[in-house]
Order: structure tokens, then C-alpha cells, then sequence
């Protein structure tokens, strides 16, 4: 009998830690997925507000309060740049780039 019992916790142990493996790989994926969507939503705020800023025409520095943050906004001689989180984007002449925070 003390045998069989062995086994019964040996495979309840190889389980449950299984299960916690599992969950930590699947809290991970969920993180991960996280993080790429904060990245994206400040990759289309910056450029947004840099199309933004310069089809209003307006010259000059400003600051705009996001909900991503505090963005800085440099406009003139047609060209906008926007700094958020760290990140950089610039429209011009109908061409945006966006360069992420390092």
C-alpha cells in the first residue's frame, strides 16, 4: 500500500507542476501582449499628433497632455515632431516615421 501511495503523490507532484508551468508561460504571453499594445498605442498617438500638428499649420513648441503622457510638440518648416514616452515621430511632406524608445 505504501508503494501505491508513493506513486499517487510522485504523479499529483508531476501535476501540479505542470499546472504551475503552465500558468507562468501563460502569464508571460499575456505580459508580452501587454507591452505590444502600450507600444503600439504610442506609436499612433505620437504620429497622430504629428499629422495633427501639422495640417493645423500652427508654428512653433508645445506641450499636449495624453493619457500615454506629456507630448512635445515641434512644428515648422513643414515639418512636425513629437516626442512621447521616449519615442520619436515626425511627419513631413505626407511621410511619417516613428522611431521607438530605445
Amino acid at each position: 500500500m505504501s508503494a501505491r501511495r508513493g506513486h499517487v503523490l510522485l504523479l499529483l507532484m508531476v501535476l501540479l507542476g505542470a499546472l504551475a508551468l503552465s500558468g507562468l508561460m501563460f502569464t508571460q504571453a499575456v505580459i508580452h501582449r501587454i507591452d505590444d499594445r502600450e507600444a503600439e498605442e504610442v506609436r499612433l498617438q505620437a504620429i497622430w499628433l504629428a499629422r495633427s500638428a501639422l495640417e493645423t499649420g500652427v508654428t512653433g513648441s508645445r506641450s499636449v497632455t495624453t493619457p500615454i503622457g506629456e507630448a512635445s510638440v515641434r512644428v515648422g518648416g513643414g515639418r512636425a515632431v513629437v516626442e512621447l514616452a521616449g519615442a520619436t515621430a515626425t511627419a513631413e511632406d505626407g511621410q511619417e516615421r516613428f522611431e521607438p524608445a530605445p
